[in-house]
C-alpha cells in the first residue's frame, strides 16, 4: 500500500488541481457561449477561414498562427473552446507549481501558492474562452520558459539547449502579447534568487545568464513600440510623452497608480471571494450550487496541503523575485496609461500581477503557518473555497448573459425578419454587460447577411454613449463609414433603426412618431427617435436570414415577447386582424407584459378591428400600471382617431379616453 501511495504521490497535486479547476471554471461550460471579442474572432473564422488569422495582428505575429491553429482544431463550437481554455488554465497552474519546485520550494508552500494561483479571483473573464484560452497558453509557455531557465542553471551537456529553448519560448510569448513584458524583466531576479554564493557572486553570475533575455526584451519592446506610435492606439506609450512634458507630476502620478493597482490586484481581488455571499438568494438553486462548490473546493484544498510538511528551506528565498515581479508586472499597462479595475473588462490587467500577488500571499501564509498551522490552513481553505465559489457564481452570470443575448437577437429577428442592407442600428449600453456594440456587429451580420461577406459589411450596431461621431448622431449629412477589422460599413444617415433593450422588458425598435414620447427613454435615444426608419424592415426576406447561423434559431415561442414583436411588426404593416389574433393568444399566456408600453400595438389593433371595449380596457390597464404613459397613450389614441371610421361606439370610447387621459383628440 505504501508503495502504491509513493507511486501515486507525484500525480496527487496535478489531479487535485484539475478537479479544482473543473469545479471553479468547468461545471457550466456546456451552457456558456461566446462573449466580447469572441464574436468577431468566430465570425472572421467563419467568413474568411482559420488561415485569415495569420496576418490578424502584425504587432502580435505569433498570436495569429495560434488562432489559426486553434480554430482549425476546434472550429466554432463554444464548448470546445471553453474546455480548451480550462485545459490551458490548469496547465498554467502546473507550470507555476513546477517553477516553484525548481526554485527550491519544498513541503507545503509551492502547493499553497499554486492553489492561490489556480483560484485567484481578480481575473473574472475566464468564460471569454476564445480570447483567454490563448492567454493561458501564453502564460503556460512563459512559466515553462522560466522553468527551462532554472534547469539551465544546473551543470550538464544540455544547458545550451535548455537556454535556447527558454529564449525561444520567451520570444514566442513576447511576440504574442505585451502582457508579460514586465514579468520578463523580473527573470533576472529569479535567476539571482536561485543561485548559490555571496550576493556579489550571484549578481555577476546572474547577469551573465540573464543578458540574452534582457537583450531580447529590449529588441522586442523597441520593435513593438515602433508599431504602436499612432495616436489613439490602445498600447501607445502615453506615459513617455507625459514624462517628457511634466516629469515630476507624471512620476508622482505613476507611483499613485502603481499603489492603487497593487491594492486592486491584491486586497480588492481577494475581497471578491467574499462579495458573492451578499449576492445570493437564500434557498435558490444557484445558492445551493454555490455552497456545494465552496465546500468541495475547500475540502480538496485541505486534502492537497494537510499532509504537506513545513518548508525547511528559508521561505524568503524568492522574496526578491516576488517583490521585483510585483513592481514590474504592470509595466505594459502603466506605459500605456491603462486602468486596472475590478470590473469588466479592466480586470484582465491582473493577469501578470497575479503571479507575484499569489507568491507573496503564499509566503505570508507560510510564515503564519509556522505559528498556528491548523488555524492558518483552515482560513486558507475557506478563502480558496470561497474563491472557487466566486468563479462558479461568475460563470453563472455569464450563462445568464448568454441567454439574454440570445433573447436580444431572437426578438430582433421576430420584429425585423429582414433588414435592408446598409442599415445602422443605434442604441445605448444595456444589460449585455459582457458585450460591446463592437462585439454585436459580428452576430448581427452573421444572422442577417444574405450574401457572403466581402470588403463591405451590410449592417452595423453602435452604442451612442460610446460612439460620439457626428455621422452616427445624425449631425452630419455625410455617409456613416465605420471600419470593422478587415471590413468597412457604409450607410446613409437616414438608414438607421433605433433600438431600446432593457430586460426583462422586450426589445423595442422605436417608432419615430409614437415612441417620441416613450416614458423615461435614455436622453441619447430620445434625441434619435425621429431618425428610426421602419421602412428598413420587411416582413419576408428573399430567403431565411438565419439559415447558416449555428448557435440558435429564432423559432416561434410561447412567450410574451414573441407575440409582442410579431404584433408590433403586423402593426407597422397595418395588418390589424393579425394583431388581434396575436393578442388573443398573448393575453392568454402564462406570461405578462414587462413594460406598460408593450400593450400599445394591441390597443391600436383592437381599435382598428372594431373591438373598442377591449382597446379601452387595455388603455386603462396601461395607465394604471404606469402613469407616465399618459403622453404616449394620448398620441396613440390621436393616431387611432385619425385612422378609424366614425361610429357611435368609437365616439363613446374616444370621449372616455379624453376624460381619462386629459387630452383632446382631434377628429
Amino acid at each position: 500500500m505504501k508503495e502504491l501511495r509513493a507511486r501515486l504521490q507525484p500525480y496527487c497535486f496535478p489531479l487535485l488541481s484539475l478537479a479544482l479547476c473543473i469545479l471553479a471554471y468547468g461545471l457550466l461550460s456546456p451552457w456558456l457561449g461566446l462573449y466580447w471579442d469572441d464574436w468577431p474572432l468566430t465570425w472572421f473564422s467563419h467568413e474568411f477561414g482559420p488561415g485569415s488569422f495569420i496576418d490578424f495582428a502584425p504587432y502580435r505575429p505569433v498570436s495569429g498562427w495560434l488562432y489559426s491553429l486553434s480554430f482549425f482544431l476546434l472550429g466554432e463550437n463554444p464548448l470546445a473552446w471553453h474546455l480548451y481554455a480550462l485545459l490551458w488554465r490548469w496547465l498554467s497552474v502546473l507550470a507555476f507549481w513546477q517553477l516553484l519546485r525548481l526554485a527550491g520550494g519544498r513541503g507545503r508552500w509551492p502547493q499553497v501558492a499554486s492553489l492561490l494561483f489556480a483560484l485567484y479571483p481578480g481575473f473574472s473573464q475566464q468564460p471569454i474562452a476564445l480570447i483567454y484560452s490563448v492567454y493561458w497558453l501564453y502564460y503556460t509557455v512563459f512559466l515553462a520558459s522560466l522553468c527551462l531557465t532554472l534547469l539551465s542553471l544546473r551543470p550538464g551537456a544540455a544547458r545550451i539547449w535548455l537556454l535556447a529553448a527558454a529564449l525561444l519560448s520567451s520570444a514566442a510569448v513576447m511576440l504574442s502579447t505585451e502582457y508579460f513584458y514586465g514579468l520578463e524583466l523580473a527573470r533576472g531576479l529569479l535567476i539571482w534568487s536561485c543561485l548559490d554564493g555571496s550576493s556579489r557572486q550571484r549578481a555577476i553570475h546572474s547577469l551573465r545568464i540573464w543578458w540574452p533575455y534582457l537583450l531580447l526584451v529590449v529588441m522586442v519592446f523597441a520593435w513593438r513600440s515602433s508599431l504602436t506610435t499612432q495616436p489613439g492606439n490602445l498600447y501607445s506609450l502615453v506615459l513617455l510623452d507625459k514624462l517628457a512634458a511634466a516629469p515630476l507630476p507624471t512620476l508622482l502620478n505613476l507611483a499613485g497608480t502603481m499603489l492603487g493597482d497593487f491594492f486592486e490586484a491584491g486586497l480588492a481581488a481577494w475581497g471578491r471571494a467574499f462579495e458573492t455571499l451578499g449576492q445570493l438568494t437564500p434557498g435558490s438553486l444557484a445558492a445551493l450550487a454555490y455552497g456545494g462548490t465552496v465546500l468541495l473546493a475547500g475540502g480538496l484544498c485541505w486534502l492537497a496541503i494537510r499532509r504537506q510538511t513545513d518548508d525547511q528551506a528559508p521561505i524568503t528565498r524568492l522574496l526578491p523575485f516576488a517583490l521585483g515581479a510585483l513592481l514590474l508586472s504592470g509595466l505594459s499597462f502603466w506605459l500605456a496609461d491603462l486602468p486596472l479595475r475590478m470590473a469588466f473588462a479592466w480586470d484582465r490587467f491582473t493577469l501578470p500581477l497575479m503571479l507575484p500577488v499569489c507568491l507573496l500571499l503564499a509566503l505570508g501564509i507560510e510564515a503564519f503557518a509556522r505559528r498556528s498551522k491548523p488555524l492558518t490552513i483552515f482560513a486558507l481553505c475557506v478563502l480558496l473555497g470561497l474563491s472557487a465559489g466566486y468563479h462558479f457564481f461568475n460563470a453563472n452570470a455569464y450563462r445568464e448573459e448568454w441567454e439574454r443575448q440570445q433573447a436580444f437577437f431572437k426578438q430582433l429577428v421576430w420584429r425585423a425578419p429582414y433588414i435592408a442592407p446598409h442599415t445602422a442600428l443605434l442604441s445605448v449600453e444595456n444589460t449585455l454587460s459582457h458585450y460591446t456594440d463592437n462585439s454585436l456587429v459580428a452576430p448581427l451580420n452573421w444572422i442577417y447577411r444574405l450574401e457572403p461577406i466581402g470588403e463591405r459589411i451590410p449592417y452595423y450596431i453602435a452604442y451612442l454613449d460610446i460612439r460620439t461621431d457626428a455621422e452616427l448622431a445624425g449631425d452630419s449629412d455625410q455617409p456613416i463609414r465605420k471600419s470593422y477589422r478587415y471590413n468597412v460599413f457604409e450607410g446613409q444617415p437616414g438608414d438607421v433603426l433605433v433600438l431600446y433593450y432593457a430586460p426583462p422588458a422586450c426589445l423595442r425598435i422605436l417608432d419615430p412618431h409614437l415612441d417620441a414620447v416613450f416614458p423615461m427613454l435614455p436622453a441619447l435615444l430620445d434625441e434619435q427617435v425621429p431618425r428610426s426608419n421602419l421602412e428598413r424592415i420587411a416582413t419576408e426576406p428573399e430567403r431565411s436570414v438565419v439559415a447558416d447561423f449555428p448557435y440558435w434559431q429564432a423559432q416561434p415561442e410561447q412567450s410574451w415577447c414573441y407575440y409582442f414583436q410579431k404584433a408590433d411588426l403586423a402593426r407597422q404593416h397595418g395588418d390589424w386582424n393579425q394583431v388581434v389574433e396575436l393578442g388573443e393568444i398573448a393575453f392568454d399566456l402564462n406570461d405578462t407584459p414587462n413594460h406598460a408600453a408593450e400593450r400599445t400595438p394591441f390597443i391600436e389593433g383592437y381599435a382598428h378591428a372594431g373591438n373598442w371595449p377591449r382597446a379601452y380596457q387595455l388603455s386603462q390597464e396601461t395607465l394604471r400600471i404606469n402613469r407616465f404613459m399618459q403622453p404616449m397613450l394620448c398620441r396613440l389614441w390621436q393616431q387611432i382617431a385619425e385612422n378609424t371610421p366614425v361610429s357611435p361606439e368609437r365616439a363613446e370610447i374616444l370621449a372616455k379616453v379624453e376624460e381619462d387621459l386629459m387630452c383632446e383628440l382631434a377628429p
